[in-house]
């Protein structure tokens, strides 16, 4: 069983969610990374408007993209 599959079921976080928000600035030697805030809504990154994805797959907390964008790339 996933660790926070487990977390929710013995109430260790306050609400049955995470939080994904990631970044990247910088080169290899100095990225800042993401954050990954569990049992809450990440409100020091995170805007006013959040958007939920079902999961594809809870096992692997997978989930489907619709579109990938980067810079000028998308697709």
């Amino acid at each position: 069983k996933p660790p926070f599959i487990e977390a929710v079921n013995q109430k260790l976080v306050q609400q049955p969610l995470f939080t994904v928000w990631l970044e990247h600035e910088g080169n290899m030697q100095n990225v800042p990374g993401g954050v990954f805030t569990y049992g809450a809504i990440d409100t020091t990154n995170c805007g006013p408007v959040i958007a939920w994805q079902t999961l594809s797959s809870a096992t692997y907390f997978e989930f489907k993209l619709t579109m990938v964008a980067l810079g000028t790339y998308s697709n």
